[in-house]
């Protein structure tokens, strides 16, 4: 078991030294902004801060928050070129959908963590 994983940890090492830093600025970009929105949704629920509006609205918020949260940091580590702006703008409306996808599998996968990691239900 240790030997495949530490398999697995030097194939991804590998992997790492060989992208690009235009690479790693978009991976960074919607790991950091589904970081962010996450942390940002669970800490301030928009609910508290815009009382009885509806779904739909909290929503528009949560991927408004999402594509900041992923457009700066993409915008910030991309090299200096023509396209950088273009890409921070393609990652950020990349990370709502980056971010609802990765909620799905994470609550597929365990099911008891939707209420504790969406901020919807009971922390313990």
């Amino acid at each position: 078991m240790i030997e495949t994983i530490t398999a697995w940890f030097n194939a991804a090492l590998a992997w790492a030294e060989k992208m690009p830093p235009e690479g790693w600025a978009i991976l960074m970009g919607l790991l950091i902004g589904g970081a962010a929105t996450q942390w940002l949704k669970r800490t301030f629920p928009v609910q508290v801060f815009f009382p009885g509006k509806s779904s739909k609205f909290y929503s528009t918020i949560i991927r408004l928050v999402a594509f900041v949260c992923a457009f700066i940091p993409t915008y910030a580590l991309m090299p200096d070129n023509e396209y950088e702006i273009h890409v921070a703008f393609a990652v950020g409306f990349a990370c709502p959908s980056f971010y609802k996808g990765l909620s799905f599998f994470l609550y597929k996968k365990w099911p008891a963590m939707e209420k504790r990691i969406s901020g919807t239900g009971d922390s313990k």
